[in-house]
């Protein structure tokens, strides 16, 4: 009986790591190319925004979303504006369980 509850736990575990990195990549393709307009019209004033020597620039950005867990989104932009990384983080791995 106990190895069946550590497996149950296990595959829920995988499960949840499997719906971050597809959150993740989803995101990635979302983003990366797109002016960082964009990502300003749709996640709304940026929480931070740090502008680098090279003219690049990160943004930061604080939500709630996806029954109300705190995401956090961070995007880098080159000069001239196009997003060139994105990274993201939050309670619970900014997803909802069994998403």
């Amino acid at each position: 009986m106990r190895i069946r509850a550590v497996l149950a736990i296990t595959l829920l575990v995988l499960h949840g790591c499997a719906n971050w990195d597809g959150y993740r990549a989803s995101m990635r393709q979302q983003w990366i190319g797109k002016p960082i307009d964009e990502v300003i019209r749709e996640f709304g004033v940026p929480t931070g925004r740090i502008v680098l020597s090279d003219g690049s620039q990160i943004l930061e950005f604080n939500v709630r979303a996806n029954g109300g867990y705190r995401c956090e989104h961070q995007f880098t932009a080159d000069p001239r504006g196009k997003v060139v990384a994105t990274k993201h983080g939050g309670q619970n791995g900014c997803i909802t369980p069994g998403a």
